[in-house]
């Protein structure tokens, strides 16, 4: 269901799209799903592949004013992960995925 929000399609069409229908998704739609795909797995990455660290990560929300901001802060304060993606699109996921590679990059120094 959520990736089905994320492009902005209805549950429906996207599992037949899934699953090999006749339904095509947009240019646009499929560069959402390929840029998510790549934010999700580096993501990954960075928590070792630790599924149930990723759950939390995705769920978690981050107050505003407990954060104090720098150029390694999460876009999504305020909000959770999840729902960050869910209402910024392909704006949001590449926001999240330019924050993964700074702090893998600021991790490796």
């Amino acid at each position: 269901m959520y990736l089905a929000q994320l492009v902005g399609i209805n549950q429906e069409v996207f599992s037949k799209w899934k699953g090999g229908g006749k339904e095509e998704l947009t240019r646009s739609q499929v560069q959402v799903l390929e840029s998510f795909s790549a934010a999700m797995n580096r993501l990954l990455s960075f928590y070792n592949f630790r599924r149930e660290l990723m759950t939390r990560v995705l769920e978690a929300r981050f107050d505003e004013y407990q954060i104090q901001p720098t150029k390694l802060t999460p876009p999504w304060r305020g909000t959770s992960l999840r729902e960050y993606m869910l209402s910024q699109g392909l704006t949001g996921v590449n926001e999240v995925d330019s924050w993964v590679q700074r702090i893998r990059s600021a991790n490796s120094h």
